[in-house]
Order: C-alpha cells, then structure tokens, then sequence
C-alpha cells in the first residue's frame, strides 16, 4: 500500500507539472516583450504581448518602424498607432488574431500589407490615409469602427476583409475600400456618408462585395459603389439617399432595399429601394 500511495503522489505531481508546463507554452510572450519597449526596431518578436494603451508614434527617418514585427496574440488595447506624417508604422507586421479593441490609428499606410486575420479592432479610429492598404482583415471583429470624415480616406484600398464584420460602422472618408475584397462581409447598420466609399473607375478590377450584407444600412455619400460587385448582397431594408451610388453597379441574385430579388427586377435594384 505504502509504494501505490507514493508512485500515486508521483504520477499526481509530474502530471501536474506536465499541465503547468502546457499552459505556460500557451501563455509565453515573445523576447522582445520586455519594458520599456522598443517601438522602433524591425522584425521583433512581441508574440502575446501585453501592450495595452501604448503609444507608436513610428519615426519619420528611415520609417517603416516595428516592420515586420510578429504581434501574434498580443493585446493593445486602447493603443494610438501612427502619429503625423509617419509613413508605414507597422508594415508588413504579424497581428494574427491581435486585439486592438478602442485603438486610434493615424500615419500613412501605417499597416501597409500587415497580416491582421482574426484580429479585433472593434470601436477603433481608423484614420490617417492608406491606413490598412493591401492588408489582409479576413474575418476580423470592426464592429462599431468610425472612419472619420476626409477627402483622401483609402482606409482599406486594395485590403482583403473577407468575412470580417463591420456591424455598426461609421464610414465617412471618402475611397475607404476601394479595390478592396468585402465577400460575405456584415456591414449591418453601417452609416456611409462617404462619397466613392466602394468605387473604382472601370470595371476591369472592381470592388468585391459578393455576398455581403448592407441589411438596414443608411446610404447618404455620392457614387459609393460605382462599378461594385454586389452578387448575392443583402440591401435589405437599406436607405439610400445619396448620389448616384450604384452607377454601373453589378446586381446579381442581389436582394435589393425592399426586399426583391434583383434578378426579378430585371437584373437592378434601381425601383427597388435604390434611385
């Protein structure tokens, strides 16, 4: 009885130290997280860092501050990114399912082909210009996002927010997605004041929102989808008393604001809740 109990309280002990050992891998934060950080060397490895709150004003020789850094499953919350005329922040960064929950973002092409895939941005000021270009969003949280007035945005040009959720958002700087790809993204509820907030100027490569919902959005910018792909959207319920906002717009399968189906409307939803 006396070896049972023991090999008993052995067994217990290396398999809690064997769990200990599992959740501190979980947890372990990159070399470079260490205080104070260094928000100008690139390439640092700042995985699961705690940066809540901090500020990345970038630098204006030779820029490009913090590139490439892996920010994978950090946290910086209420962070204010990019400051002035700073160009490329944080381009070409890992931000894999960061959260930046309440972040202001600021610069130009302060993310500039960053990887943010899973990442949380919700209640986020995304200003500046070019702020997201050519990044990849694909299913990121930008609930309750404003993108504030400006007449050169381009927010999100040529960005990938596949899937990501826009619930809410307020976009009012002009060009904020062009070229970008939008599929099956939610904008419920989104406010688009913008003017050419989804254009492009030809058809040739065009901004893609096919299967995208806009259901009960307020439409009230000038020719914000001209040229848009809006193959099997949801306009449901959506108020557009814009300008010209789906000039040489692609309606397909598209369920227009009075709940048609553009198909059935013969291919438009100009009649259809769309002037």
């Amino acid at each position: 009885m006396r070896n049972l109990a023991s090999f008993t309280i052995v067994f217990c002990t290396t398999a809690a130290i064997a769990l200990l050992g599992v959740g501190s891998a979980a947890a372990s934060v990159g070399v470079n997280c260490v205080k104070p950080f260094d928000f100008v060397t690139k390439n640092q490895d700042l995985t699961n860092c705690k940066m809540n709150g901090v500020t990345i004003t970038g630098s204006n020789l030779p820029g490009d501050a913090m590139q490439g850094s892996n920010f994978t499953g950090a946290s910086l919350n209420g962070a204010t990114i990019g400051v002035g005329p700073v160009d490329e922040t944080l381009r070409d960064t890992n931000m894999t399912s960061a959260s930046m929950v309440g972040v202001t973002v600021g610069g130009i092409t302060t993310f500039d082909s960053a990887g943010l895939p899973g990442a949380t941005l919700k209640n986020s000021i995304i200003g500046g210009t070019d702020a997201f270009v050519a990044a990849n969003l694909s299913g990121d949280n930008l609930k309750n996002i404003q993108i504030p007035t400006s007449s050169f945005s381009l927010a999100f040009q040529f960005a990938t927010l596949a899937g990501a959720s826009l619930r809410g958002a307020t976009i009012a700087g002009d060009e904020s997605f062009n070229f970008a790809n939008l599929n099956a993204a939610d904008m419920t509820g989104a406010t688009i004041s913008a003017n050419d907030a989804f254009s492009t100027p030809s058809s040739l490569q065009v901004t893609s929102l096919v299967g995208a919902s806009l259901v009960n959005a307020t439409l009230s910018g000038s020719d914000d989808f001209d040229f848009a792909d809006l193959t099997r959207a949801d306009l449901t319920g959506a108020i557009d008393t814009g300008s010209n906002n789906f000039q040489n717009a692609l309606f397909s399968n598209t369920t227009c604001p009075d709940g048609t189906n553009s198909d059935n409307d013969g291919g438009t939803c100009f009649g259809h809740g769309i002037s």
